[in-house]
């Protein structure tokens, strides 16, 4: 059985959490990063428990793309265009997990 990178979704929630506290970003900004982080939160409560078939290529593919958001937001802060590519890959990775949920196996 396999899971979703659960480290690697936590980080992504506290960084969304972290960028909507920063006065660097517009207040529309922040507002949009609150609002991911939130929703992130929800899918997380949710998939924590799920647990897949090893090999599950979606699943897979989830995890990666966790580890690509979390690298590229760690450089995007200081270009805040890049921020706006990131946050709407981070609002995808919401419907990414929602998704995943219907191709679970067992919820412990």
């Amino acid at each position: 059985m396999i899971r979703i990178d659960s480290a690697s979704l936590s980080k992504l929630i506290v960084t969304c959490f972290d960028l909507a506290g920063d006065d660097a970003l517009s207040q529309a900004q922040r507002d949009a990063w609150m609002t991911t982080g939130k929703r992130l939160r929800g899918a997380l409560l949710n998939i924590l428990t799920a647990q897949f078939e090893n090999g599950t290529a979606k699943v897979n593919e989830a995890n990666e793309e966790l580890k690509r958001i979390n690298k590229s937001l760690k450089t995007a802060v200081d270009d805040l265009e890049k921020l706006k590519d990131e946050l709407a890959a981070a609002k995808a990775m919401v419907g990414t997990l929602d998704s995943l949920l219907k191709l679970a196996i067992a919820f412990v």
